[in-house]
């Protein structure tokens, strides 16, 4: 039987890539470029551990971000909705390397966050402690996505390496991009 290309499932397949942020390059591109390679190892690797054990926890998360530029910082501080408390950027773990953020994801990849008394968040929070982390959520009651490597001390950090988060980077063998 001879009969009609059915165009209808094409343009179905670009309406979901659109409304998903074509879901598999989200889950995917996120471990690439500076955000995750100007990570200090040791917190990717956490990261990749965090992921696994929540992963066994039947808790769906991905990797959403990771290091951030001064740059990039101060536009987050310049956002009205106020995503991040700090003053100054290089006051964030994320300028030095060694903090990452951990989100939700649904079953076609995409990034979601749940409201702040999801229970999921505090189970997240308690598993990366287990981990050895250090976790927004429960050090401060909000911010349950952000953890970091415990024993880097940001006022340390800026007076050690004259504020130059690259330098201190450069110095545990991470090839800055």
């Amino acid at each position: 039987m001879r009969g009609r290309f059915p165009w209808w499932i094409v343009f179905l397949g670009i309406g979901l890539m659109a409304a998903t942020g074509a879901g598999y390059v989200v889950v995917t591109a996120r471990k690439s470029g500076p955000r995750w390679n100007n990570l200090l190892p040791a917190a990717r690797a956490k990261i990749d551990e965090l992921e696994r054990a929540a992963a066994a926890q039947g808790l769906a998360v991905m990797f959403y971000d990771g290091w951030r530029s001064p740059e990039d910082q101060k536009k987050l501080m310049a956002n009205p909705a106020g995503v991040t408390k700090v003053t100054d950027p290089l006051d964030s773990h994320h300028a030095w390397g060694v903090a990452f953020d951990i989100v939700f994801k649904n079953t076609v990849g995409i990034p979601y966050w749940p409201a702040d008394n999801d229970p999921r968040w505090r189970q997240l929070a308690l598993l990366g402690r287990s981990l050895g982390l250090r976790s927004g959520g429960l050090e401060w009651g909000w911010d349950f996505p952000h953890f970091w490597l415990p024993g880097f001390e940001v006022a340390a950090l800026k007076q050690q390496y004259n504020r130059q988060p690259l330098a201190f980077l450069q110095s545990r063998g991470v090839a800055v991009a």
